[in-house]
């Protein structure tokens, strides 16, 4: 979002917008975000009533899915943004 100079701003529901915005921000695939802000809801939930306890192929996909959103955020800043890119 800061890229595109968007900034959310700290009320609530910043880290669902943020989420939501990736595939027209960067063109993230929709099917990979799902599976974030599932596991985001999943999360939020869990933590009030004690029942977040994720399996080991969750935390697994999770990972995965946050690598492959880091290389797709650093091909796309390299693309369009290389003055913002940390990879040179």
């Amino acid at each position: 979002m800061r890229a595109n100079n968007l900034r959310p701003d700290s009320r609530g529901g910043h880290h669902v917008l943020a989420l939501q915005t990736l595939h027209n921000s960067i063109g993230y695939p929709r099917e990979k975000l799902r599976l974030l802000d599932e596991f985001r809801r999943q999360r939020a939930t869990g933590l009030y009533d004690g029942s977040f306890v994720p399996t080991q192929a969750e935390l697994d996909e999770l990972r995965a899915t946050a690598a492959d959103l880091k290389a797709h955020l650093e091909a796309w800043l390299i693309k369009h943004h290389p003055e913002l890119s940390a990879v040179k």
